[in-house]
This record gives C-alpha cells, sequence and structure tokens, in this order.
C-alpha cells in the first residue's frame, strides 16, 4: 500500500497516511508481540521524512 501524493493529495495527506499506519502497528502491538514503548520507524527517500515526521 502507498501514502496518498502530491499533486493529487496535497500535504498533510502523506503524513497523516504515515502517523495512521504507525497507529494501526501500534495498537496491536501486545497481541503481536512486539514493544510499544519504544517503536522503530524507517523509510527511503520521502518515506524517510513521512517515517520521521508521523
Amino acid at each position: 500500500m502507498h501514502y496518498r501524493r502530491a499533486p493529487e493529495k496535497p500535504y498533510p495527506a502523506p503524513t497523516e497516511d504515515a502517523s495512521a499506519a504507525l497507529c494501526w502497528v501500534a495498537e496491536p502491538a501486545d497481541a503481536l508481540e512486539i514493544g510499544s514503548a519504544r517503536p522503530a520507524i524507517a523509510g527511503d527517500s520521502a518515506g524517510g521524512n513521512l517515517a520521521l515526521s508521523g
């Protein structure tokens, strides 16, 4: 799945998508047996910027 991109979907749509993805993983963190206290985030190129800003 991809985040919404400009010019069709301008800011803040991509940032909202990155934030939603983090919440999507963080909510069931205990059930997935992953640590939710200190999540690791990553991205490549524009995705790296979104990962840090989301």
